[in-house]
C-alpha cells in the first residue's frame, strides 16, 4: 500500500512538505504527493525490484516525499523538476540526484530556513527568484502563525 498523507510525515517536515506544494501549485496545480510514510516491506519490495537505491530510506522514517504530477487521473512524468527542486530547496528540503520526483528533509529548523531565504531575497538580482523566496516565507509563517 502507497501512502501518500502528509499528515503521516513528521514535523517538521510536514510543514515543509505543505509550504512546498502550496507554493508550487500556483505553478503546476496538477502536482500532488505520492508517497510518504513507507514499510519496511515496502522498502525492501523496492529495493529488490532495483526502484530505490537503499534500504535506509527517509521514507521509513516519515521524512521523505514522493510527489508527480497528476493528468487525467494518470501519473505523469512531464514537468519542470528543475523549478520544484529549487522550490524544495527554498523550503528547507533536498534531493536525491538519482530521483528527481524525491524530496527530504535536510534537518535544517524552519527558522533558519526563513533567515537563509531573507538572506538570498536581499542578494538576489532574478525577480522571479525574489517572488519565490517572498512566496515560500509568507506561507511559512502562515502555517508557523498560532491561531487564536
Amino acid at each position: 500500500m502507497i501512502d501518500n498523507n502528509l499528515a503521516d510525515l513528521k514535523e517538521p517536515f510536514r510543514t515543509k512538505c505543505k509550504v512546498f506544494l502550496e507554493v508550487a501549485r500556483k505553478t503546476y496545480p496538477e502536482i500532488t504527493p505520492f508517497e510518504t510514510l513507507r514499510t519496511y516491506a515496502r522498502q525492501l519490495l523496492l529495493f529488490t525490484q532495483r526502484r530505490s537505491w537503499t534500504l535506509q530510506s527517509y521514507h521509513l522514517k516519515g521524512l521523505a516525499c514522493d510527489r508527480v504530477f497528476m493528468r487525467h487521473g494518470q501519473p505523469s512524468r512531464s514537468g519542470d523538476y528543475n523549478f520544484l527542486q529549487r522550490v524544495a530547496g527554498m523550503c528547507g528540503m533536498e534531493r536525491i540526484k538519482q530521483e528527481t520526483c524525491h524530496t527530504q528533509d535536510n534537518g535544517t529548523p524552519i527558522s533558519i530556513v526563513i533567515a537563509q531565504n531573507s538572506g538570498r531575497y536581499t542578494q538576489s538580482k532574478s525577480p522571479q527568484e525574489q517572488t519565490l523566496l517572498h512566496e515560500v516565507n509568507e506561507t511559512f509563517k502562515k502555517y508557523l502563525t498560532p491561531t487564536i
